[in-house]
């Protein structure tokens, strides 16, 4: 095994042998390319950490302005290679390519179909202990919710933390079946609010129904990360 400086933040690119067994479904996987950022895995200091996180974001964004569907097939331009691959835009896919794009290529192999993709994440997440339900999150960090389909199951749902608000409302860009990528939000201090007393929305719905378990803090299952995770 390659064994690597033990530096304060590690990016989980060193983990991308662990995917070399998963089936590839709507992207390709590219071994040139993967070995040639495998040595970017590591953050040696803060500053590089707020450049993965800017870099996160506006891929995030980038993607949400070109207002692609749900379950769409499109090609990806590498912002900074030009190479490209197709993504499925569903929840896990959109997870994939912004990552893809950042120079993470954790996800590159996973499946995403069926909500396959997301027990992935939460199942690499886990095994390197980035898998978190306290704190406040980080820009950039997945969020990972249960039983938002017709038929309730975990892990069924995740999206791409990029605000937190004073008011501890958190910001998720996701691939929304009915409306392709939108912006959700989350408060767990105030879980069982939909809108809080100006009027702003502070818990989307995540599947249809009323009350309080179709909200997105009521799906809530935990936050993943590739940065450290955060103190309670």
């Amino acid at each position: 095994m390659i064994k690597f400086p033990k530096y304060k933040y590690l990016i989980l690119l060193i983990f991308i042998a662990y995917f070399h067994s998963l089936p590839a479904e709507t992207y390709n996987y590219d071994e040139e390319y993967e070995e040639s950022i495998e040595h970017a895995a590591l953050i040696p200091d803060e500053k590089y950490e707020k450049r993965i996180k800017k870099t996160i974001l506006e891929n995030s964004h980038k993607l949400l302005d070109e207002g692609y569907y749900y379950g769409q097939n499109a090609e990806i331009t590498h912002p900074k290679t030009s190479l490209k691959k197709t993504f499925r835009f569903d929840c896990s896919g959109f997870v994939a390519a912004v990552y893809w794009m950042s120079d993470i290529v954790i996800f590159d192999k996973q499946a995403s179909k069926g909500g396959t993709g997301v027990n992935i994440i939460y199942k690499t997440f886990s095994k390197y202990n980035k898998i978190y339900t306290n704190g406040t999150p980080n820009m950039g960090d997945i969020v990972m919710f249960d039983n938002t389909t017709k038929t309730p199951k975990p892990l069924s749902h995740c999206g791409i933390i990029v605000d937190i608000d004073d008011n501890d409302t958190i910001t998720f860009i996701h691939a929304s079946v009915s409306r392709g990528l939108v912006l959700g939000y989350i408060n767990l201090s105030n879980a069982k609010s939909y809108k809080d007393n100006d009027g702003n929305i502070i818990n989307s719905y995540l599947k249809r129904g009323s009350g309080t378990s179709p909200l997105a803090s009521s799906c809530f299952n935990s936050f993943g990360t590739i940065f450290s995770v955060p103190k309670n």
